[in-house]
């Protein structure tokens, strides 16, 4: 069930990872994120949240030691357990720590490729219920300047079902490969840098078409 759009969340910001991948989580916390932080200490609360985002549910192991990383970007961790509130740097976020979605059903026979575009796709009826647009932000996704919680909010905006504007970031950096070869490519790669609208009608008529036309191997 969808909330009413008054009551949703503007934009989730999801960080996707694989197990072996926690490592770079944790430096995108540890390293980039204190480098340049989310908020500043002035900054008024963001209709935003964090999302950290697994295929299958993410251990207590796993949980702990990102919530640990997160809440010591403002120097507030308590040590002894781990576990922390948000702080000034983080402050700005609708949540007051991370979210934690998986996905617990994907099929173990799916390759990587496959099993890519499996979650991505599912990302959209995961939070439509509660979000109106979320970012794609994989791992390797760093901030170069500090308080840009804000001017995602701001972005994400711009993101409308009315004007057809569905998607905002980066496109593939690719010279020799036009656009209309992706499929001669077998490149299913999904934007790991992007922002997309939720619940838009003719949005979800598109990727559906999509789907079909990028069928799995």
């Amino acid at each position: 069930t969808m909330l009413p759009d008054s009551e949703r969340v503007q934009v989730a910001m999801v960080v996707p990872f694989v197990p072996f991948q926690l490592n770079k989580v944790v430096d995108l916390l540890s390293t980039h994120w204190a480098e340049h932080p989310p908020c500043h200490a002035d900054t008024p609360a963001q209709s935003a949240d964090l999302v950290f985002f697994t295929e299958g549910k993410a251990s207590d192991r796993v949980r702990d030691e990102l919530r640990y990383y997160y809440a010591e970007l403002g120097g507030t961790n308590d040590i002894a357990t781990g576990n922390g509130n948000a702080t000034a740097t983080t402050a700005c976020f609708n949540s007051p720590e991370p979210i934690f979605l998986s996905l617990n059903d994907i099929d173990a026979e799916l390759s990587h490729l496959e099993g890519a575009a499996y979650s991505f796709f599912s990302l959209f009826e995961l939070l439509e219920s509660k979000y109106r647009s979320f970012f794609l932000a994989e791992p390797d996704v760093a901030p170069v300047q500090s308080d840009w919680v804000p001017a995602l909010v701001e972005q994400s905006r711009k993101l409308d079902c009315d004007t057809g504007i569905w998607q905002l970031g980066s496109v593939p950096l690719v010279a020799d490969v036009e656009a209309g070869m992706l499929r001669d490519r077998v490149d299913y790669h999904m934007n790991g840098n992007g922002l997309y609208v939720l619940g838009c009608t003719e949005f979800e008529d598109y990727k559906c078409r999509v789907q079909t036309h990028y069928v799995p191997k």
